[in-house]
């Protein structure tokens, strides 16, 4: 295709899998500490200031596709594609999949094993919505989009048009579909409908279409990492104001939530370039984590579950806050050296993708 590496994904593949995991090693703490204690809004503003992880991971990736795939796209391209996708996302969606249905029945049951039980109809019938645990979703999002990615991309090279507007017709499809869920006929699993993430996926095309263009406008990044800070603490209000039972409505969710994705992205792509390039050293830990940023979104679950199963503390004593921070920090460490270590085994693929 003669296109380069874009080194600055790797900056925001290791920024968005961080903040994964502070998202869901912040989670039970922003609600069991008593509300309005110093700890619990710290616990908070962490987790909400986060909350950009999975729509900018769908943005990177759209990014990417299009980046790849704008010079050609044809018959032996699409094989090539399809077959990738399959091996290295599918197959180990499957497995996790079963190992997690197989897990939390062990986990919950006081990691008895006798008391596993497995029903193949059930588990095909969680694989559609990934209806086992609370991270296996973005698969399904991902693969959706992967069912559609040959459309967009032909609309995009049969009309002009469409491929200068590509991000405005993400709003558009976004803004539509949410309208009929909201006002007309809800939509069940729409958390994992790809429409909901649609505004973020264009733009993100949009981007990978217009890459050189995007790069040269870094100088806009002080106004537009201002945006995000101001999304992103507006979040945050939300969520404390609705403990306080004053809501402004979904709408006004949707918008702050997504405009955060959105305008975070783009400033973690601008601020990428600068830290790949300024720091060489601190790049090769971020390459590093990057390319193990699947195998721990796929892994760290498991470990953090059974931290808490093991260990249990009152919401409202110290102890409870320790055991939060230290799960936290060993999210960031052990499945990254966890990760290396399989790699090191021929055919980890089939566990961890590419």
């Amino acid at each position: 295709m003669g296109k380069g590496r874009i080194a600055e994904l790797d900056f925001v593949r290791a920024v968005a899998i961080l903040a994964v995991l502070l998202i869901h090693g912040t989670a039970d703490a922003t609600v069991e500490i008593p509300f309005g204690s110093r700890s619990q809004i710290v616990f908070l503003l962490i987790n909400k200031l986060s909350n950009f992880a999975v729509p900018v991971f769908l943005m990177i990736s759209a990014l990417v596709m299009f980046y790849r795939y704008e010079a050609g796209w044809n018959g032996r391209e699409a094989f090539n594609f399809y077959r990738k996708r399959l091996q290295y996302v599918i197959v180990p969606y499957l497995i996790w999949m079963f190992f997690y249905y197989v897990f939390y029945q062990w986990l919950g049951n006081n990691r008895d094993l006798s008391a596993i039980s497995i029903d193949w109809l059930d588990f095909a019938k969680k694989l559609q919505w990934a209806d086992v645990g609370y991270h296996l979703y973005f698969i399904v999002i991902i693969a959706q989009f992967y069912l559609v990615f040959p459309i967009i991309m032909s609309l995009v090279k049969a009309f002009a048009w469409f491929r200068r507007y590509l991000w405005l017709v993400g709003i558009v499809i976004q803004g539509g579909v949410y309208s009929y869920h909201h006002w007309v006929n809800p939509f069940e699993h729409s958390g994992t409908l790809v429409t909901t993430y649609a505004a973020v996926i264009c733009i993100g095309g949009w981007i990978g279409l217009h890459y050189d263009k995007f790069r040269s406008a870094s100088r806009h990044l002080w106004w537009v990492f201002g945006l995000a800070m101001l999304f992103g603490y507006s979040l945050f209000n939300i969520f404390v104001l609705i403990r306080t039972n004053i809501s402004f409505g979904a709408v006004a969710y949707e918008v702050v939530f997504h405009g955060y994705a959105i305008f975070m992205g783009i400033s973690l792509l601008w601020i990428g370039r600068k830290v790949m390039e300024g720091y060489t050293r601190l790049a090769k830990w971020i390459v590093s984590f990057s390319a193990a940023s699947f195998g721990i979104y796929l892994i760290h679950p498991a470990l953090l579950s059974y931290w808490k199963v093991r260990l249990v503390y009152p919401g409202d004593s110290i102890a409870y806050q320790v055991s939060a921070i230290a799960s936290t920090i060993m999210l960031l460490i052990v499945p990254w050296i966890i990760i290396a270590l399989i790699k090191k085994i021929k055919g980890s693929w089939i566990l961890l993708g590419r």
